[in-house]
């Protein structure tokens, strides 16, 4: 046994045992690569014993070897955990226990789906999380190189007992007539032929929605679940996808890729391992207008790709398209015998057609109905259109209007043309409106969309009259109304075409009257209106005005004559101008729209330095806000105030539902980490860093105001709650105590011992007799409000416990823990019962909805989950899976209406309608923090990273002058790790999005991002790089490092997963000789690995707080550590041993920027605004006497140049100072600019004073030092 590389040992005894189960599987590598989503070279790696899957793949493997019947029967378990322990063995790394409960919830899936189908192998109803096509199905996929052979003696689907249906926004298909054959069709050739792709193609208005709604209803019972999803807002690949995967997963515990690609394998697993019908109605949308071949508007070319795979790709499946035109890579691969078929829909018979007519009364002899029915070459929805005007102008006589009536009314389109032409002004008006909300709009919006300058009486007029010339669509409950495709597309055609001629022309209307964006609308829907109308328009205007310069200054000088109007006749046309120009440009920079009236502009996450917006009137817009990351979240209980607290301290209050800000406070020094509303709404309570808990008022005379300060606890305060009276305030933290506060007075009524660690949250029961804590102990304390007694401690989680929850109703709770679980407590008993596992390996928070009949737990890599609670039956099932956070969900709550707001670390909070799963608004916020920096090794360059996942490169000239010269985007979220590589032209950087990413200086922005890897599941905090510059190392929150070789790409560059730290990774360090790496961590630990086998061979041990940075000496011998109450210790690394430990200087904190010289010789350290350098030598360390400039914000990030010669220091407003380490002097200030510096917004009016400070924090100014935009 020897070493096949340099990082990795080779041992074969892993690889012989997974080669010889995937053999009596019968599985290839290529197929075992396919399933995992993985390379086909991994998996040689894997069974040559050269490489060994992560402990997430490996339980993908043992499922599809268990699935496949590659263990033997009764001795299942003992296969399958000695594959476990092998793998662990082999790779040198710190055992992780096999997971016994997973394990036989895999072998009850197993069981139960063989008792139902009478077989020993899973069926496809299976729970298993990754089972593919059994053995028999596997065979070549259809390429369309050659005939495809029909099977011998296809065996019909059966129906399945209780079909999962979703039917998103398919319409109603009651009335329904003719199409018996096309029926029979499709039900041959998916319920008898398998076929695995099925296209509906016939013209607009043919009927093809409808004949798909009526026929997935038949056929929905021989399927286990059913997915109809409509395309015409065109949402991108990665969304859609994104969409299906969560809907078919409802039950099942995925990880959703970050990437498309690995999105679409995972749905085509998911297509293998269940039958799926899945719907995509109007296709025709992604295809370009006008294409013969069938080509993709630009962006969306992923769908081709998607439909290929399915067409080809082996699965049990069905996705059945309706469009207007065939997508062009089909069109070689449908054919009689082939698993894709193209079902040409054309026009009915005249009785179908009299039977959906039949309200209209039209009065004709047969030979007039077929005449009629021919003229429209039996399209319903011509003929419908049609039979208005027939009734309208005839008097209902088929024959009048055939002999009489318009001889150009051939087409749809025509007949369209023809009916508007007809419209009263405000039915034109109605049409665009419902053009631009794109789905169902209830009649409020409707009105409010008006401006209230329609009475209720006439707009419902003018809606029926729209019914009954069949342009208009009406729920089946409720004053609910939307357009039919084709005529939305019409109307979207039509309005983007006249709001073209108005700005050619100069002679704006509809672009007054109406917005062609909506800054509040749900955030698909505002996404669905800038690519159907908003882009269109500009592309219009691009082919008339020739270049972007043109069209912006046309644009411009448009905004300039709208301000000669009063404000309340401009209308919607600033907001238009202002969406129009950030949809061209993507900023706002240097624009004048002063004097303009602003309604739904769209301003989130978009820069608009030295803009001018003075005496302008702004309404109903949206912009970022400056919320730096999320500490804590609380909602009203009426469900109206959103109160989010941050790291900075400060604590902000929205109206929810408007998105506005409100009211901001500032009372505790850092991290607001704990938020709780009194049961009435009119106090909120908040618990800081700064050991303080602050009763605020919220509603009353002085709202924001600090009426009580509560003082007791010696360190931070983590968690607050009222009782349900209100009366009482329970308080926990780091100190390990919980206390009882009386709101009246603020006496301190009992403090509450027994956790042996920080307490991390707290939950009163209904009643508030009793009070469940959680903490790092590793324990739930049930506790008697009234006495103070410790009723219960249940055990039941391994790791920190952070989250607890009662049921609304009392009797159970909820508690969630970093080993991502969460467990369900019987209050009276303390029994256990149910354990809900996350899909990642950490729960952050829980929340009950107010009914109890749902549960929402936010994990750590940004998804949240919502189980269904059924107490009486005790069921306890995941509903969906919420996808859009990039960083990890810091705390969710349940709002009214069935609602759901979550935040995540990286400052963004979304709301969400629980029932679909669908994001409505998004709360953007921005932070200036310098989290991370790096020199170039020539000390020329310094590149650092913020919190918004933005990376900046700056040039330090001779002259004293720094100057930005470009950014590089690609993170989620803040960047905490930044290193150069020793070329000094790439550097690496890592973040809250789990990603460690390879940039390089010289290319072009799409291509500056050589490489991303992915490996870790939390935040990685820490990066070093081994002395040849090709081997890296990563720390993580999830107590791991991982050591990279920075030569390879994807998961095959993951050499080693180090385990054995007890919490989150802090800093690392290579030895001078690359053979050591040195790891600090939380709790004050460190540990030495040998790099070639990943062996743990040092534990030092005596720090109480964490560790900030390491470095050896330049011979190896020593290792010298600096912890965050700024304390430096000298360790010998042959020993083990601490030879030396000095005390620190400064406060004591929970996070000080520390960074040792390249030397070993200087110590630099953050304390608070200041920084402090310390000498090491013989003589021990001392502080230098060098003054360096303070910060205005607390310090977050120090860096040494490679030469030791200069200091890099940056704190939370984004300022970064570069100092001269032998003096002390300040020899650059590089700050980089805030989404709205220089804006002015003097005599601005419209916006509350909470929205012009969130403005003013973010560089806006309304005073006499703004600079007037460039001409």
């Amino acid at each position: 046994m020897g070493y096949h590389r340099r990082y990795k040992l080779k041992d074969d005894r892993f690889g012989l045992l997974a080669l010889t189960l995937r053999e009596k599987a019968g599985l290839t590598q290529a197929e075992i690569a396919t399933m995992l989503g993985v390379s086909e070279r991994t998996i040689r790696h894997w069974e040559g014993g050269t490489a060994f899957p992560t402990s997430e793949n490996l339980k993908k493997l043992i499922e599809i070897y268990l699935y496949y019947g590659a263990f033997h029967g009764e001795h299942a378990r003992e296969e399958a955990r000695r594959l476990w322990q092998q793998a662990a063995e082999s790779a040198a790394r710190r055992p992780i226990p096999f997971d016994e409960l997973w394990f036989e919830e895999l072998l009850q899936s197993q069981r139960s789906a063989a008792s139902q189908t009478g077989l020993s192998s899973p069926s496809s109803s299976s729970s298993l999380a990754f089972p593919v096509a059994s053995a028999h199905e596997r065979t070549a996929p259809f390429t369309g190189a050659g005939p495809a052979q029909r099977p011998a003696s296809p065996t019909p689907l059966q129906p399945v007992a209780a079909p999962q249906t979703e039917w998103g926004e398919a319409p109603d298909a009651s009335s329904f007539f003719g199409r018996a054959s096309e029926l029979a069709t499709l039900e041959r050739w998916l319920l008898a032929d398998h076929c695995r792709l099925v296209v509906v193609l016939g013209m607009g208005g043919i009927g093809k929605t409808t004949l798909a709604v009526r026929f997935a209803q038949h056929v929905a019972p021989h399927y286990d679940f059913v997915l109809w999803r409509s395309l015409r807002n065109a949402p991108p690949l990665a969304e859609l996808l994104a969409d299906c995967i969560q809907a078919l997963t409802q039950q099942q515990s995925l990880s959703l890729p970050s990437q498309t690609d690995g999105r679409m394998t995972l749905l085509l697993d998911l297509l293998r391992k269940r039958r799926c019908l899945l719907v995509f109605d109007n296709m025709e949308t992604l295809l370009q207008p006008g294409s013969f071949e069938g080509r993709y508007r630009e962006g969306y070319e992923g769908y081709g790709r998607l439909l290929r795979q399915v067409a080809e790709c082996t699965h049990q499946s069905c996705l059945l398209l309706t469009s207007r035109e065939l997508p062009g890579e089909l069109e070689p691969l449908e054919g009689p015998l082939s698993p894709v078929r193209v079902l040409k829909l054309f026009g009915l018979e005249r009785e179908a057609i009299q039977q959906l007519l039949a309200e209209r009364r039209l009065s004709g002899t047969p030979h007039a109905w077929d005449e009629l029915v021919r003229h429209y070459a039996g399209n319903p929805l011509a003929l419908k259109i049609a039979a208005a005007t027939v009734q309208e102008v005839f008097g209902g006589q088929i024959a009048a209007f055939l002999r009489d009536g318009p001889t150009l009314l051939h087409t749809v389109r025509q007949l369209l043309d023809y009916q508007f032409e007809r419209l009263s002004p405000l039915e034109r008006d109605l049409m665009y409106w419902l053009a631009i909300e794109r789905e169902m709009v209830p009649l409020e919006e409707l009105s409010q969309d008006l401006q209230g300058t329609v009475s209720r009486r006439e707009l419902l007029a003018a809606l029926k009259s729209l019914r009954w010339r069949c342009l208009v669509e009406r729920a089946e409950q409720g004053a609910i109304f939307t357009l039919q495709p084709v005529v939305m597309e019409y109307v979207s055609e039509r309005l983007v075409e006249e709001v073209c001629g108005e700005i050619l022309q100069e002679r704006p209307r509809l672009l007054l009257s109406h917005a062609l964006m909506k800054a509040g609308s749900k955030d698909y829907i505002r996404e669905s209106q800038a690519r159907m109308l908003l882009q269109p328009l500009l592309e219009r205007l691009l082919s008339f005005c020739g270049d972007e310069q043109r069209l912006e200054e046309r644009l411009m000088a448009l905004a300039g004559s709208l301000r000669g109007l009063p404000h309340a006749a401009q209308g919607y046309g600033g907001g238009n101008l202002v969406n129009l120009m950030v949809t061209l440009r993507g900023h706002l920079r240097e624009k004048d729209f002063s004097g303009l009236a602003i309604r739904q502009a769209y301003l989130q996450g978009i820069e608009a330095q030295r803009a001018s917006f003075a005496a302008a009137w702004i309404s109903d817009s949206l912009f970022t806000e400056p919320v730096e990351s999320i500490a804590s979240l609380t909602l009203s209980p009426d469900g109206h105030l959103l109160a989010i607290g941050s790291f900075s301290g400060q604590i902000r209050l929205w109206h929810l539902i408007e998105g506005r800000p409100l009211l901001t406070l500032r009372g505790h020094s850092r991290m607001a980490w704990a938020l709780a509303f009194s049961p009435d709404g009119r106090l909120l309570a908040s618990g800081g860093y700064d050991r303080s808990v602050k009763l605020w008022q919220i509603s009353g005379e002085e709202p924001g105001h600090c009426l009580r300060i509560f003082q007791g606890h010696e360190k931070w305060v983590r968690a607050v709650t009222f009782s349900p009276d209100g009366r009482l305030l329970a308080t926990s933290g780091m100190d390990q105590t919980i206390r009882l506060w009386e709101i009246e007075t603020g006496r301190c009524l009992k403090v509450l011992y027994g956790h042996i660690g920080p307490v991390w949250d707290l939950a009163f029961s209904p009643d508030g007799r009793l009070l469940v804590s959680s903490g790092n102990d590793e324990t739930v304390r049930l506790w008697e409000v009234e006495s103070g007694a410790c009723l219960r401690i249940l055990r039941g989680h391994s790791g920190d416990i952070m989250a607890v929850a009662f049921h609304p109703q009392g009797g159970l709770f909820a508690s969630g823990g970093e080993d991502g679980l969460i467990n369900l407590w019987d209050v009276a008993s303390g029994q256990r019962l149910a354990t809900l596992r996350q899909h990642t390996t950490r729960a952050a928070t829980v929340a009950f909805n107010p009914e109890g009949t749902l549960l929402a737990g936010g994990c750590y890599d940004g998804a949240v989950e919502i189980w269904q609670i059924n107490r009486e039956r005790g069921e306890y099932q995941r509903l969906r899976t919420l996808h859009g956070h990039s960083t990890f969900v810091s705390a969710v709550a349940f709002g009214p209406a069935g609602l759901l707001i979550s935040v995540s670390y990286s400052g963004k909070a979304k709301l969400w309608d629980v029932e679909s799963g669908k994001c409505l608004r998004t709360l953007q916020g921005y932070s200036s923090v310098a989290r991370s920096m790096a020199f170039s090794p020539d000390g020329r360059y310094l590149v650092h990273g913020d919190d918004n996942g933005l990376l900046r490169l700056w040039r330090l000239e001779p002259d004293g002058q720094a100057r930005c010269l470009r950014s590089f985007q690609g993170h989620a979220g803040p960047i905490w790790s930044i290193l150069f590589r020793p070329d000094g032209h790439t550097f690496i950087s890592s973040g809250d999005d789990q990603a460690i990413r390879l940039w390089s200086l010289t290319e072009q922005d799409g291509e500056a991002c050589l490489k991303t890897w992915h490996g870790h599941s939390a935040v990685i905090w820490s990066l070093a790089l081994a002395p040849d510059g090709h081997l890296l190392a990563s720390g993580s929150h999830d107590r791991t490092v991982q050591l990279w070789d920075l030569r390879r790409d994807g998961s095959e560059a993951c050499l080693k997963t180090l385990h054995g730290h007890g919490s989150m990774v802090w800093s690392l360090a290579f030895s001078p000789d690359g053979h050591l790496l040195a790891s600090g961590d939380n709790d004050g630990e460190i540990k030495l690995w040998e790099v070639e086998s990943g062996r743990c061979v040092q534990t030092l041990q005596g720090e109480a707080s964490p560790i900030g940075a390491l470095t050896f000496s330049s011979d190896g011998r020593w290792l010298l550590s600096s912890s965050n109450d700024g304390s430096l210790s000298l360790w010998e690394v042959s020993s083990g041993l601490r030879r030396q430990r000095w005390p620190g200087h400064g406060s004591l904190t929970w996070f000080r920027a520390i960074a040792f010289s390249p030397d070993a010789r200087l110590l630099a350290s953050s304390d608070e605004h200041s920084l402090r350098l310390g000498q090491i030598d013989g003589m021990g360390y001392r502080l230098c006497e060098q003054s360096f400039a303070s910060h205005s914000g607390q310090v977050w990030s120090v860096a040494f140049s490679a030469d030791g010669s200069l200091l890099a220091s940056g704190d939370d407003n984004g300022v970064i100072l570069v100092s001269q380490v032998q003096t002390g002097a300040c020899l650059y200030t590089l700050r980089s600019e805030r989404p709205y510096e220089g804006m002015d917004i003097r005599h601005l009016r419209g916006l509350s004073e909470a929205q012009k400070a969130s403005l003013r924090a973010l560089g806006a100014c309304d005073g006499p030092e703004i600079q007037p935009p460039r001409p």
